[in-house]
């Protein structure tokens, strides 16, 4: 409130602030208001944009900030601005994810392919660039390349680690069952999409692993599955409420319309209950585990996803 005009008119003049009684903050909104909703006033959405057109590898906008964009799965694409303190906390939610499935920094070297977005300004591709210091080898791949390009570039590499979405981590099963892809991974991970059980058995036959899949939105909502197979949500980073189309609470066990998301370490861009809509349902029960971070029962994709037919 203090340094962003937007939410100075959103919240409380004083008292205590309960979340609930927040309005939503839409993405139309989100955009249509940008300028006065972020709290560093040199950060304008035209120069931001400017910015986008011209980026390459994980170059920063004034020396600081890093700008992407929402993959527009809803129809239309956002803009996101992370600081270095913000950003922090997006790499320590990658590190976790490592720490998880043991693909952390070692000696020698983890050899890991990373198939990320086609556009260099898609959290995957940000994401990537800025891992590349030296703590694996890495193989950065486009979901934009042709097939055969990306079997040629993975049986040169080797990966000992293989990142992608599902859909292109599938064809790969099947060029690996074909023996055109010949490569033997420890681990596979899968994100951006939801991941079938169709596609996650077949990733499995044909690799030798089960894939562990991989939750994460621009927005800096993160997730990852556990060893027991679990959607654990990192919701100490970010809150997560799973409400209805109305916005009301939806009880646990119910699959929601949508997500409302705070984020609780990007001070530059601050998202308090961001709608965001993808469809969950929220496990009451703990996980076998033992993490106490918030488990979902379900991951459907996105409200934008579904066809309604008459009938």
């Amino acid at each position: 409130a203090a340094h962003s005009p937007f939410w100075r008119e959103r919240l409380p003049a004083d008292g205590p602030v309960t979340l609930e009684d927040i309005p939503v903050l839409t993405k139309p909104e989100l955009m249509d208001r940008f300028d006065d909703l972020v709290t560093d006033p040199r950060l304008r959405l035209d120069d931001l944009l400017r910015h986008l057109q011209q980026i390459e590898d994980d170059a920063l906008y004034l020396g600081e900030h890093r700008v992407m964009t929402s993959s527009g799965s809803s129809g239309r694409k956002a803009v996101f601005v992370y600081d270095r303190m913000a950003w922090s906390g997006i790499v320590a939610m990658f590190m976790r994810r490592s720490e998880w499935t043991n693909t952390g920094p070692r000696f020698p070297r983890l050899k890991l392919a990373m198939i990320g977005g086609g556009s260099p300004t898609h959290m995957t591709r940000r994401g990537a660039q800025t891992m590349d210091i030296g703590l694996h080898r890495l193989c950065k791949l486009s979901v934009t390349q042709p097939v055969p390009q990306l079997v040629e570039r993975l049986n040169a590499f080797q990966p000992q680690a293989l990142y992608g979405y599902p859909s292109i981590v599938a064809l790969l099963a099947v060029e690996q069952q074909a023996g055109r892809l010949r490569i033997a991974p420890e681990s596979v991970f899968t994100s951006s999409e939801p991941l079938s059980p169709t596609v996650r058995e077949r990733i499995a036959q044909a690799f030798g692993v089960r894939p562990y899949d991989f939750y994460a939105t621009t927005e800096g909502l993160y997730g990852h599955e556990c060893p027991e197979s679990s959607m654990h949500l990192f919701d100490d980073m970010c809150i997560a409420e799973n409400v209805d189309d109305d916005y009301r609470p939806v009880p646990p066990g119910e699959v929601g319309a949508r997500l409302l998301v705070t984020n609780l370490f990007n001070l530059t861009q601050p998202l308090i209950r961001f709608e965001v809509t993808d469809l969950v349902a929220v496990e009451p029960e703990p996980c076998p585990c033992g993490r106490s971070l918030m488990r979902l029962r379900s991951l459907e994709g996105r409200a934008e996803d579904v066809l309604r037919l008459g009938g």
